[in-house]
């Protein structure tokens, strides 16, 4: 290819390239993403999302938002893997966050997470949208 067809080709073969990178980019991230939220669904108790998810859940009977409870304690654990002690991560998120989470208490924490992730993705969408 010399010439002026050689001129038209390269700059389609590096679009086609760029759409390629950008495509295969995005199915990793969407695959290290799948395999965060699998890790988290696991760990839903000990995560933010679960210690949020508890102190709302923990408003709504009346009780201290910011109690300890299963959602605070993370295990140590050692070479062999069984547990050490326990140390306590606590809720440090401001009183009105709360709010947001408020109509996902009474569910509970995976079905709470689901919709929590849909409407994420579907605030995503519409982000992208108004950007493009």
């Amino acid at each position: 290819m010399t010439g002026a067809a050689g001129a038209e080709a390269r700059p389609r073969l590096l679009s086609a390239l760029g759409r390629t990178v950008v495509t295969l980019a995005c199915l990793a991230l969407l695959g290290w993403n799948v395999a965060l939220v699998l890790v988290m669904e696991r760990g839903i108790a000990r995560s933010d999302f679960g210690k949020l998810h508890a102190s709302a859940r923990a408003y709504l009977a009346g009780r201290d938002m910011y109690d300890l409870g299963p959602a605070t304690l993370s295990p140590v654990r050692g070479m062999t893997g069984e547990v050490l002690h326990y140390i306590q991560f606590l809720n440090l998120n401001p009183p009105h966050f709360h709010l947001i989470l408020l109509p996902l208490a009474p569910l509970p924490p995976r079905w709470a997470l689901v919709v929590w992730g849909i409407v994420s993705l579907v605030c995503l969408a519409l982000s992208l949208r108004l950007i493009a």
